[in-house]
């Protein structure tokens, strides 16, 4: 089972308190806050018709800036469920990187943003502006725990067309493949619901400097951001087109292995909160190897890691080499966790780190 988490999704909505409210579908949304033709209500709607279930919606207050929106990522700190964060339409820099901002800071979710509308609707404004914004987004967070959309969308609607921003639609695609397929699974190539067209078009050209081939600078880094757009496709519809993180570090390029690995320090997190007044002793890192091993083992037969056998797929270390004796009087657990995702073809490490006693919490780190 994935432990995947829940959408959250914040917008303004007259009367709202910034309280996270817990939602199952599209009627009971209209049922809690009402109807309308907002962007966020709208965006809301997307998410539903995209196959998106279960999701928390933050109303705040008027407007989202950054009183508002600092209120509502503060009332999500405690919400463990949740793992995606969207914030339809918010494409003020500042704002968006407060949102990556709380991302980063409790390293179990991932933010799903847009890009803003273009100021003149031609293809070159368009180009130059989204790659603009995904540029300073990623100079100002460094982020791996981002992703940037385009274009807006028409959607239908009782008062005529309206362009929505991309990411509640897109949301939506990510907790069905989430539910369904699993995180590991690229939320891409996949045809949007609830939309009859695009802002701007954007064609092959467009596509190749908003979404451009793996260059690497002189440090080793990815050169160019990417922008994941949402295409018109002969024959095919509208469908999102990419699955690239913001990260500028090639392991964390894919959207997929970025949420795999959330996934993975979910689970950890969850699983060994139970054994916080455990003693570190070779049974307690017997069990934790068999019980991390035995997880690793499903998302290796579901296709999540790559390996001719399972061996090679991913291995974990908790012995008394990474838990000497002054690691043990201190009250810590070690686990040394290597897993090998189906791409980008490299292993990734995460030290899991877990504290015992009444203050007991686990902490994973990436390198």
């Amino acid at each position: 089972a994935s432990h995947a988490g829940r959408p959250a999704l914040i917008g303004a909505i007259a009367g709202g308190d910034g309280v996270p409210v817990l939602i199952d579908g599209w009627s009971r949304f209209v049922g809690r806050f009402g109807a309308g033709n907002d962007r966020f209500r709208l965006a809301v709607r997307g998410f539903f018709a995209n196959g998106g279930g279960w999701c928390f919606v933050v109303p705040v207050p008027e407007r989202v800036d950054a009183a508002t929106l600092t209120a509502a990522l503060a009332a999500l700190v405690d919400e463990d469920d949740v793992s995606l964060i969207i914030a339809p339409g918010v494409v003020d820099p500042t704002l968006q990187a407060l949102l990556v901002a709380h991302c980063d800071a409790l390293a179990d979710r991932f933010a799903v943003l847009d890009v803003p509308e273009p100021s003149l609707l031609n293809a070159a404004t368009a180009v130059a502006e989204a790659q603009a914004h995904a540029t300073a987004l990623r100079q100002a967070t460094g982020s791996a725990n981002v992703a940037l959309y385009a274009p807006w969308l028409k959607m239908v609607t009782d008062d005529g067309p309206v362009f929505v921003p991309p990411s509640g639609h897109v949301a939506g695609v990510y907790a069905r493949f989430a539910e369904k397929r699993g995180v590991h699974h690229a939320p891409a190539n996949e045809p949007l619901a609830d939309v009859v067209d695009l802002r701007i078009d954007f064609d092959d050209d467009a596509l190749a400097t908003l979404y451009p081939p793996l260059a690497l600078d002189e440090t080793g880094r990815i050169a160019d951001p990417s922008v994941n757009l949402i295409r018109a496709l002969p024959a095919r519809g509208l469908r999102v087109w990419g699955a690239r993180t913001l990260s500028a570090e090639t392991r964390w390029r894919s959207i997929a292995v970025r949420r795999l690995v959330i996934d993975i320090e979910r689970w950890l997190t969850r699983r060994l909160d139970g054994m916080v007044f455990e003693v570190n002793d070779v049974r307690l890192r017997s069990r934790v190897i068999r019980e991390v091993g035995a997880r690793l083992d499903e998302l290796y037969l579901a296709g999540a890691l790559v390996g001719a056998v399972s061996e090679l797929a991913w291995s974990i270390q908790c012995d008394e080499t990474n838990n000497p004796a002054d690691v043990r009087l201190a009250g810590l657990l070690v686990a040394d966790i290597e897993i090998a995702p189906a791409v980008p073809g490299e292993y990734i490490t995460l030290r899991l780190i877990h504290r015992s006693g009444t203050d007991g919490s686990t902490q994973t780190l990436t390198s």
